[in-house]
């Protein structure tokens, strides 16, 4: 019976034979079989038979085009890094590989590691540091077909570290324009985690702090289209959820209790707060590193879903009340205090928040003359937000 080599992925592979067949017509010089184009990198093939290849050739001294492009314009530098073979995309660049070639869509290799939604950061800084040991530049602020840079791509994927060595090794952010509402959910795949909405949440907070840091402005139509990230996957927390005390069940309690967000504070103090006082009590440093510590699946999956959305609507608190804060004040004419304004702010869910920012510049939104008395003429809270809801779902 024939004996059937497979790699690790399941793919069918060369066998042995078949690799020393190809070392001896390779040491007679035997070039016949292999097209230049096939010659260097077979896409999802295994590290060691690439490898092994190349140094078959330094040894008899046979040139490999190391840049040849497919019809796609793919190169096999491109080719490695769609395909996630972090080894041989090393291995290329060690032996040559022009970092600067695009393919028909524009993307150099930097572009092509940094379109991915894993945040492939070593693979980034490897990259640049076997640029920099060949004394080759990087063209860190590139542009596509599609006029993005390798940080936008970056910044679309949510991927915060690639972002933070992209800005170290010099991308611009005086040009840096904020992906659009399209770029974002093109590349967002929500079936790629299973805390995708807390790790969403988390990962938009932590890309607008660290942007701010690094001197970026966000503008009010950036502000609204992470605002719309929140609305188009689903992580707004209703009031509701608040009213029916849900985080008071038996089960709940104890399970939470277990669960640490850090050393001196659990799940369910967490759970105890209403998302304006959890925000000013719990550093957001340890609510993102919760969110991506998939702490929660432990958890039945209602329970789950309900505090996930808690989780997210406190550690976008600040965000929320910071663009929206003046909004109501300007919408009512400076016809009401500010301080009664931020007080009514305070006790609003962050879903009000985005569509009273909405409204206040033009961008849509349901606030009417009817809502805007009940404002005025100091109505509680809950008599606004049906009112509020009320209208939305006209």
């Amino acid at each position: 019976m024939r004996r059937i080599i497979k790699e690790s992925n399941g793919r069918r592979a060369s066998s042995p034979m078949k690799v020393c067949r190809s070392e001896i017509r390779l040491s007679s010089g035997c070039l016949a079989p292999y097209r230049p184009k096939k010659i260097i990198f077979v896409k999802k093939r295994g590290f060691w038979l690439q490898k092994y290849f190349l140094e078959i050739n330094d040894e008899i001294q046979q040139t490999v085009h190391v840049n040849t492009q497919d019809k796609k314009g793919n190169t096999p530098l491109h080719l490695a890094l769609q395909a996630d073979h972090q080894k041989i995309a090393e291995y290329l660049l060690e032996k040559g590989a022009n970092p600067h070639l695009t393919n028909a869509r524009g993307l150099t290799a930097l572009h092509a590691i940094c379109n991915d939604q894993k945040d492939r950061h070593a693979l980034v800084k490897t990259f640049f540091k076997i640029c920099k040991a060949k004394h080759q530049l990087v063209q860190v602020d590139a542009r596509d077909n599609l006029d993005r840079t390798p940080l936008q791509l970056a910044v679309a994927n949510l991927s915060l570290k690639t972002v933070d060595v992209l800005l170290k090794h010099g991308a611009d952010l005086s040009s840096f324009v904020l992906p659009t509402m399209d770029h974002f959910c093109e590349v967002l795949n929500p079936g790629s985690m299973s805390n995708f909405k807390s790790n969403l949440a988390s990962s938009a907070m932590e890309l607008v702090e660290l942007l701010e840091k690094k001197g970026y402005e966000l503008d009010r139509k950036e502000a609204l289209t992470i605002m719309a990230l929140f609305a188009k996957y689903g992580l707004f927390q209703k009031s509701k959820d608040l009213e029916e005390r849900w985080y008071d069940d038996e089960y709940l309690a104890k399970k939470a209790k277990k669960i640490k967000i850090n050393s001196s504070q659990s799940l369910y103090d967490l759970l105890q707060l209403h998302p304006q006082d959890a925000a000013k009590q719990f550093a957001l440093s340890d609510l993102f590193k919760f969110s991506h510590s998939k702490k929660l699946r432990y958890l039945h999956h209602s329970y789950s879903e309900a505090c996930t959305a808690h989780l997210c609507e406190t550690l976008s608190r600040r965000f929320f009340l910071r663009w929206a804060g003046n909004s109501l004040w300007e919408l009512l004419h400076h016809r009401m205090p500010i301080l009664c304004c931020d007080m009514i702010n305070e006790g609003l869910m962050n879903e009000d928040l985005r569509n009273i920012y909405q409204t206040h510049f033009g961008f849509g939104g349901f606030i009417s003359r009817e809502m805007m008395q009940l404002l005025l003429h100091g109505q509680n809270k809950k008599m606004m937000l049906t009112q509020m809801r009320t209208e939305k779902n006209k």
